[in-house]
């Protein structure tokens, strides 16, 4: 074979595979599409979707399970199940179980409003602090975990934008898509800053082709339904409690150096979030 013939040979390969890549791409915007368009073949599991479109953001405009962001040399009490290893640098830790994840897989039920505490750091230095607490369900190997995590600092931003991404799709017509059935995935990135670093959470809203993954399970539904009203109770007893009253410093029930992952500077001015609408 001449050398015109080998380019022309390798001119159709590579028209065949970009056709082939075309059609697979077609085929999951498609899959994606008739996933949320079956909807309004099934009244009963549509009128579930926009009955609950809403639960779970209405604070976004922007004992407990606790999950961490473990950062080593300052997250001095997060062990592992064996009680003498510490997770690794920038992983989660969830601390019923002892157990670190690289990333979670999971949905996001309720995200609180923003309170204020009165903390004094491990230097003795008294500071007004802005955080919100986000409730979820872990699902990773489809083992269903619940979940509460402190947002705060420079973790806030990234959670409102978290917020506006998919206000799209809980206000979408003619059948809205409530936040708890979505699926999400969380990882941490390190950002440097004036002192160190932080460890920051990106919020990645799974898709298929723009659009989002959906449990259309009614069973799953109505368990993730159902968790969603018992966090935002557990949630709300626990903003009751460390909520600043007057200008006594509290302590939060987590590791104090999780409650300082970020420097003071890092939250100095801080406001409270945008309305998502």
């Amino acid at each position: 074979m001449g050398g015109y013939e080998k380019a022309k040979a390798t001119a159709e390969k590579l028209k065949e595979e970009k056709a082939e890549k075309e059609q697979a791409e077609l085929a999951n915007r498609e899959q994606a599409e008739n996933a949320l368009a079956s909807l309004e073949g099934n009244s009963d599991l549509a009128k579930m979707f926009n009955d609950s479109a809403k639960l779970g953001t209405e604070n976004l405009s922007g004992g407990a399970p606790w999950l961490k962001v473990h950062a080593a040399g300052r997250s001095t009490t997060n062990f592992l199940a064996d009680g003498k290893t510490m997770p690794d640098d920038g992983n989660f830790f969830y601390t019923p179980t002892q157990e670190q994840f690289k990333e979670i897989e999971c949905h996001i039920l309720t995200i609180s409003k923003g309170f204020r505490t009165v903390e004094t750091d491990p230097k003795g230095v008294t500071k007004e602090v802005f955080n919100q607490l986000i409730g979820g369900m872990i699902m990773n190997d489809g083992d269903p975990k619940p979940f509460i995590m402190f947002v705060r600092g420079k973790r806030l931003s990234p959670m409102w934008e978290f917020g506006k991404e998919i206000a799209k799709w809980t206000s979408r017509k003619p059948i809205a898509v409530p936040m708890f059935t979505m699926k999400v995935k969380l990882t941490t990135h390190m950002e440097k800053n004036d002192y160190s670093y932080s460890w920051l959470i990106d919020f990645t809203l799974e898709k298929v082709q723009d659009i989002p993954v959906v449990t259309l399970d009614e069973g799953q539904f109505t368990f993730l339904k159902d968790s969603v009203s018992m966090m935002q109770e557990q949630i709300s007893s626990l903003i009751a409690n460390k909520e600043k009253k007057d200008v006594v410093p509290t302590k939060l029930e987590t590791d104090p150096e999780e409650n300082f992952d970020f420097p003071l500077a890092d939250v100095d001015g801080e406001s409270a979030p945008v309305n998502m609408g």
